[in-house]
């Protein structure tokens, strides 16, 4: 008799419920093990005519595919991986407790680093990583558990760990154990980091807090965040092409899309602001009745003053209606963040540039423009369209925030000579012939 070979459940995507008002249906993940069907809800409603059965993909003319299909090969993957490295025969019982999130775990209420510890082991065991990273990871997390006790702070369960035990467990590395190296507090965080995901993973930790502990490692590189740096060549949009953006707007459907070209919008229309300003932007910083803006520059520190145009009111009273955010404008920060965090802030600036740049590419490729679009590119718009216009230069470096005018003459050189140049041509007592000499 030879030997049995049990066979691995494979994960397939199944409409099951009605349709609702609008003709959609509820996408679920089927697994069947010995005959009998076990569904997991994907959250995720599509119209069966924009679902391709064979393929297992939301068909191309589907809005937000992309997003759609990588969303459900990363929900079947997490789950397939599970099925495959679980160290037992696969019941119907098992595979649900697998898909449940809870197989080989206690739940919510398990005490983080025991939940951690546990993981680790069973990432050694299963061949995941090798013995020095098992070893290193085991030390890690003791040394998480010292932090605790040391502290007089109780540890946490699975569900309630927090990004602000994560912060103050860094600042003890750094202050009290007095750690010199920030790769080494990584080291440490890394075990911790794992658990985090792989619980938000299972529906025990809220994705959001495992992203942010996930986010968590200190910047290793005195380096400027993506965006920030003055870019080499001025790379502009001219009133035309701003003209086109706003009647792509009208086109886009995808909602988060539409957020990241509103913010765009205000910051070409609110005089350049920069992103880092943009995301930190709080509705304290704004004076309806006298149409401005004025906050204290996050690069800088200095305060600046903005004065606010109709199409930059609309956009704030777009958001100020929604109410997603008490405190910051454009939802790119949760209430209770602490600006005075600079690794934190540092962090949260990179993570939300990264979103708004793979966004505005797309964009750009839309509109056919022979660069990136970039937050960076509604900066220099506003600059060079005030400069063409005739605006003088000390104003423009006042509303662009710069520490002095030598900053603006430096980054807008070429568009400067141009404007002084007709400037000068316009108040001679004699005439300019518009011929080359011959």
């Amino acid at each position: 008799m030879g030997k049995i070979k049990s066979e691995i459940p494979r994960g397939h995507y199944v409409f099951r419920n009605a349709p609702n008002a609008k003709g959609e249906r509820a996408l679920n993940l089927q697994y069947v093990c010995n005959g009998v069907p076990v569904y997991k809800s994907t959250g995720i409603f599509l119209h069966p005519d924009m679902w391709n059965a064979t393929t297992q993909e939301a068909k191309a003319k589907c809005p937000d595919a992309t997003r759609i299909n990588r969303r459900l090969k990363e929900f079947r993957n997490n789950i397939d991986e599970q099925i495959e490295n679980c160290d037992e025969v696969v019941t119907v019982e098992v595979l649900r407790s697998i898909i449940k999130g809870t197989y080989g775990q206690t739940g919510k209420d398990t005490p983080f680093i025991q939940y951690a510890i546990k993981l680790n082991e069973t990432r050694y065991q299963q061949g995941k990583i090798g013995y020095s990273t098992y070893y290193n990871a085991s030390l890690s997390l003791q040394h998480f558990r010292r932090y605790f006790l040391e502290n007089n702070i109780p540890e946490p369960r699975v569900s309630n760990i927090t990004i602000g035990m994560v912060d103050g467990f860094k600042e003890w590395n750094l202050t009290s154990v007095k750690m010199k190296s920030k790769e080494a507090i990584n080291k440490k965080l890394t075990p911790i980091i794992k658990a985090a995901r792989y619980a938000a993973d299972n529906g025990l930790l809220d994705a959001k807090t495992a992203t942010a502990i996930a986010e968590s490692y200190l910047d290793t590189k005195t380096r400027k965040y993506e965006g920030e740096t003055e870019e080499k060549e001025v790379r502009y949009l001219d009133e035309n092409q701003i003209n086109r953006v706003k009647e792509l707007y009208g086109t886009i459907h995808d909602v988060r899309r539409l957020r990241i070209l509103d913010i765009f919008l205000f910051a070409y229309y609110a005089c350049g602001l920069r992103v880092s300003d943009i995301i930190t932007l709080e509705w304290s910083h704004i004076n309806f009745d006298d149409r401005v803006l004025i906050k204290q520059i996050v690069k800088t520190k200095n305060t600046l003053r903005i004065p606010l145009c109709d199409e930059a009111i609309n956009i704030l009273r777009k958001y100020q209606n929604e109410n997603k955010n008490p405190r910051f404008v454009f939802n790119c920060l949760p209430v209770d963040f602490n600006l005075d965090d600079p690794a934190r802030l540092d962090t949260c600036l990179k993570s939300n540039n990264r979103n708004f740049q793979a966004s505005l590419r797309t964009v750009g490729k839309k509109l056919g423009l022979p660069f990136n679009l970039t937050m960076h590119v509604a900066r220099h718009s506003f600059a060079v369209q005030a400069l063409n216009n005739g605006m003088d230069v000390h104003v423009i470096s006042t509303l662009l925030g710069h520490t002095s005018i030598t900053a603006t003459e430096k980054v807008y050189a070429k568009f400067l000579n141009k404007t002084l140049d007709q400037a000068l041509i316009d108040k001679m007592p004699f005439s300019f012939s518009s011929q080359p000499d011959k």
